[in-house]
């Protein structure tokens, strides 16, 4: 196994967190250019939204088919195919001309990047001694958070310099190299043991997964706080770039580090969790979460970003109680609960923006932060019901 401190240690970690910094930089890229698609293809924000959404909402579908391909032919061959056609599909979006080729190569993308998530932890529990693994996992979960906050960041740098699919052409061009490292230096599995695709152990361990009261409220709490929580962020920046503000795309990008302060809350839930129960530690992230929203009903931009770090704290202390909530409650195929919290999470990502444009679409800017907060309210809702299946 690959011991801690070790070349193959090195390597593999190295790989597998440039890996994931890519996959998110990917994913993230366009969301804080809606505004220039919307402009230079005349459509709604709403129907530019979808560039961003359509990647989540392909990421949402396919990580349970990722994982159980996994599953029968390997980890790695699934994460060599991910970052490959994640990177044709994103040389492919520098030629589109139309919103409608925007959104559906998007969807292809954001199903071609989710075969690295679903199987990169896995293949770490697997060819990774014990001592190596914690780690290991750290290292690349911090590089998820960094390649999301520098996606965004070099995707609104480029568009500005030199057009909207300069951005593209860029991350195509790192992907590519990030697969080719990934062939040359990932080491090869030794200790995957292929598995027969049992469809109906599979569909037996899903709706028993679906079944666990512990756990379906637990992916609708991942998919709404989620959904509001990233959505807001690309709904201020559309916000930011109006009068009197007329913050540039650079500006826009800048609001995602943001981002940090959730990266340290992540951290603080782990401690957190040592102590006490993990749904009340997600009502106290929610209760975070939801005063960094009514934040944002104010016009004052150092109130706005003080709401936005409020919200990220709030929302990744949450996060990470409800995933690893997740695992411990699962009591069989934990990779599969696993997966099916990720999914629920990026569909809240996909139709979360949806729901708050079409809110600002309509009424002032002081209904959408609280037509987010109307839809949060669901997450105590679902949090009393845990707490309520506890105390039996």
């Amino acid at each position: 196994m690959i011991k801690i401190k070790t070349r193959d240690y090195f390597l593999a970690t190295l790989v597998l967190s440039l890996s994931s910094f890519l996959v998110f930089s990917n994913l993230y890229v366009v969301q804080p250019l809606l505004s220039l698609f919307a402009e230079r293809y005349a459509v709604s924000l709403n129907a530019a939204n979808w560039i961003f959404a359509a990647a989540s909402l392909g990421m949402s579908l396919f990580l349970i088919p990722w994982a159980l391909l996994a599953d029968r032919y390997g980890r790695r061959l699934v994460m060599l195919l991910s970052l490959g056609l994640s990177a044709l599909f994103s040389l492919s979006l520098v030629f589109s001309d139309s919103v409608a080729v925007w959104i559906g190569l998007r969807f292809l993308q954001g199903m071609a990047l989710a075969g690295l998530p679903a199987v990169a932890i896995a293949y770490i529990s697997e060819e990774f001694e014990t001592e190596a693994v914690i780690p290991a996992v750290g290292i690349y979960i911090a590089a998820n958070s960094i390649g999301g906050i520098s996606g965004r960041i070099l995707g609104g740098a480029l568009a500005d310099w030199f057009g909207l699919n300069a951005p593209m052409l860029f991350t195509a061009l790192l992907t590519f190299a990030g697969a080719l490292l990934t062939y040359f230096y990932l080491p090869r599995e030794r200790y995957f043991k292929p598995q027969l695709l049992a469809f109906r152990t599979i569909l037996a361990n899903l709706c028993g997964h679906i079944k666990n009261p512990l756990l379906w409220r637990t992916f609708l709490i991942s998919g709404i706080c989620f959904g509001m929580f990233i959505n807001m962020f690309s709904v201020v920046g559309l916000r930011l770039q109006q009068a009197p503000w007329l913050f540039s795309t650079i500006q826009v990008s800048l609001l995602f580090l943001c981002y940090l302060s959730g990266t340290f809350a992540a951290s603080m839930a782990g401690r957190f969790s040592r102590r006490f129960n993990a749904p009340r530690g997600m009502l106290i992230g929610w209760l975070i979460l939801m005063f960094g929203m009514l934040l944002l009903v104010s016009d004052v931009v150092l109130i706005l970003v003080a709401g936005l770090l409020l919200c990220s704290i709030g929302f990744f202390f949450t996060h990470a109680l409800a995933s690893a909530w997740v695992g411990k409650n699962a009591t069989h195929a934990r990779a599969l609960a696993s997966a099916l919290y990720l999914s629920s999470y990026y569909l809240g990502a996909s139709v979360g923006g949806e729901y708050l444009l079409t809110v600002w679409q309509h009424f002032t800017w002081i209904w959408v932060p609280l037509a987010a907060m109307l839809l949060l309210l669901l997450v105590l809702w679902l949090l009393f019901g845990i707490f309520k299946q506890l105390r039996r």
